[in-house]
């Protein structure tokens, strides 16, 4: 009966330890803050955001939103916005826009592996193809790395 008792408060202590045990979040390790100065609401993506992966927002012209990872991952994540046309462009091509930021995490810290540039953003001033009728602009304040600030424009565009 002793057996059956110790065995019973055994079970009993475990559970408690299990439920009364509190994991924390992994702290954040990059930041992209995103400020829409276009004229009309855009959307953006981290594929692994603060402890979820593939979360949407949505950013209302004139405002800001700040993406954040915990990755602490080689493969990190990817930021991705897309900014819509100008209103004053009727029939607007393409209908929006793509610009990525990726990053990945090592030797105890996030990097950039690949900006804006590299992964080929559009449609810009550079980067766009024959029959784009408009462009974004996006500005930096300061570097391109991990914890950044990134400012959304856009107007029409002709070649």
């Amino acid at each position: 009966m002793a057996a059956v008792a110790f065995l019973f408060s055994g079970c009993l202590s475990y559970k408690h330890y299990e439920h009364s045990e509190k994991v924390g979040s992994d702290p954040v390790t990059v930041t992209l803050k995103v400020i829409n100065k276009t004229d009309q609401d855009f959307t953006v993506n981290c594929t692994w955001c603060v402890d979820a992966k593939n979360q949407t927002h949505t950013v209302k012209a004139g405002t800001s939103y700040t993406l954040q990872s915990n990755t602490h991952d080689a493969s990190g994540t990817v930021f991705t916005v897309h900014p819509k046309p100008p209103l004053s462009v009727k029939q607007p091509d393409p209908s929006e826009g793509t610009f990525q930021m990726t990053y990945g995490y090592w030797n105890g810290a996030a990097h950039v592996t690949c900006d804006d540039i590299c992964n080929n953003s559009n449609p810009t001033e550079k980067i766009h193809y024959k029959g784009c009728n408009w462009v974004f602009d996006a500005e930096f304040t300061g570097s391109k790395g991990t914890n950044a600030t990134v400012t959304f424009t856009t107007k029409p565009f002709s070649e």
